[in-house]
């Protein structure tokens, strides 16, 4: 036996001619390229499959991938080749080849980009990234919707869980030294409508979600359910905005030292509330009179209950000893801390 006989097989390749066309892309932006069959077939059960059964790509020897570019195509397999380059790997990307090693079966590249996403999204690797003010919220999304998409159930639930957990957390309104940014406040209306789609594909709810839910329905003081959510298109808006609208009247409780009502006589000078009675708002209050147990609305302002503070104007007399013209004073603090 000669020694070119007992070369092993990968070897043998080497020196012989490439038996397989790839085509990549589509249309103007087509590009072939020659490839080992049988080094290709170890990578991919895909074509493996093709070119062991009677299949036209087995007859042309031709497998076509009309939606990997090259660019994509080279660093799928240089991550799979080249030890140093898999040592290089960033989580960058994982979002440019991990769709389409499970798409085409390339199992030991899905296995890699797993094992980098599961190391990315530990709780140990996003408190450094959230204390360092560096995590990005866009790239857990997108994650999230891959490990879906590529049947990564442990990297999914690691994503799926995060996300749940952050729009659980009220915000800290207006922050403050200390104060984490990464709460439900942080999260765009775009953002939410693509968790919320990735909810219903998935199927997923356990008590995080149904968590999430009552947060929901106490921002627009509703009773959703799963469903309904994932059905409402304008869920994701409302979300967003009664949270914008929540750190903004926070903030601005924090500008107003004090607020002094005058003008109003019958001893309801300095007394107002915001009631619980939608139709009513917020109230400007008086004592007592004649044996009455409790102090009783005695002017109230319409269409005032979704201020965070009583309105300058709009004054309305309530009962029948309002006297006066309400005069709002707000009384503001020198600085914001």
């Amino acid at each position: 036996m000669s020694n070119k006989d007992e070369e092993p097989p990968a070897k043998k390749l080497r020196f012989s001619e490439p038996d397989l066309q790839i085509v990549l892309g589509t249309d103007e932006d087509v590009s072939t390229i020659k490839v080992h069959s049988l080094l290709l077939a170890n990578k991919s059960r895909y074509i493996d499959t093709m070119l062991s059964t009677p299949m036209r790509e087995q007859e042309t020897r031709t497998v076509s991938f009309p939606d990997i570019s090259p660019g994509i195509w080279e660093k799928m397999n240089k991550f799979l080749d080249d030890p140093l380059a898999i040592r290089k790997m960033k989580i960058e990307d994982v979002l440019d080849v991990a769709q389409f090693y499970d798409k085409y079966e390339f199992t030991q590249g899905t296995k890699l980009c797993e094992d980098i996403m599961l190391d990315y999204l530990s709780p140990e690797s996003l408190e450094e990234m959230e204390n360092a003010l560096t995590l990005n919220l866009n790239l857990v999304i997108d994650l999230t919707l891959i490990a879906h998409e590529s049947n990564m159930s442990s990297v999914f639930q690691s994503c799926i869980v995060y996300l749940l957990r952050r729009l659980i957390i009220q915000p800290f309104p207006y922050r403050g030294k200390g104060s984490s940014p990464y709460t439900n406040i942080m999260f765009t209306e775009e953002q939410l409508k693509k968790i919320i789609a990735i909810l219903g594909q998935s199927g997923y709810d356990n008590h995080l979600t149904r968590k999430f839910i009552i947060v929901l329905n106490e921002s627009d003081q509703v009773n959703r359910s799963l469903q309904d959510v994932l059905n409402d298109p304008g869920v994701a808006k409302d979300f967003v905005h009664s949270r914008r609208q929540k750190v903004s009247d926070y903030f601005i409780m924090r500008c107003i030292s004090r607020i002094e009502v005058s003008g109003t006589g019958r001893n309801a000078d300095g007394g107002f509330k915001k009631t619980t009675d939608k139709e009513i708002g917020w109230a400007i209050l008086r004592d007592e009179v004649d044996g009455e147990e409790d102090l009783k609305t005695c002017w109230w302002a319409p269409c005032s209950e979704n201020l965070p503070v009583p309105p300058l104007a709009g004054w309305v007399p309530y009962d029948e000893l309002a006297t006066g013209h309400p005069t709002i004073k707000y009384i503001l603090n020198e600085s914001v801390g």
